[in-house]
């Protein structure tokens, strides 16, 4: 959402998004790896393990989200539609609601398919 959202080139929205979020991202990592470690010391196999993997599971994904994800959208852009005038900037954002809205519609003019069985089943006489 931080990288989406901002009308800048993807070198600013990368930045941007470490600025506002780098914070609160790094302190869950940290407090989740504090907690998971008190659990090394446990006698008991089951907490050791679930400390390990917790660590480990913290530990590559604050890795994961701050070197290799904003790799990857430098490399490979941020998914959203580009112009073609300026292909760092964003084009016209989908009007999700009249899609929905478009959708809905088609569903309520088309039958169901219980009703299309009821009607066949109506139909059928020969029983």
């Amino acid at each position: 959402h931080a990288m989406v959202q901002k009308d800048t080139d993807v070198d600013e929205r990368i930045r941007e998004s470490f600025r506002e979020m780098g914070v609160s991202v790094f302190s869950g990592m940290f407090t989740s790896v504090g907690a998971s470690i008190f659990l090394f010391m446990c006698q008991i196999q089951f907490f050791f393990k679930f400390g390990c993997f917790l660590c480990g599971t913290i530990a590559f994904s604050w890795l994961f989200a701050n070197f290799f994800f904003p790799t990857l959208v430098k490399t490979f852009g941020i998914g959203v539609p580009l112009t073609k005038s300026n292909p760092f900037k964003s084009a016209e954002p989908i009007e999700w609601v009249s899609v929905m809205q478009e959708v809905a519609t088609e569903q309520e003019s088309t039958p169901s398919k219980a009703v299309e069985l009821a009607e066949l089943d109506s139909n059928n006489t020969d029983l």
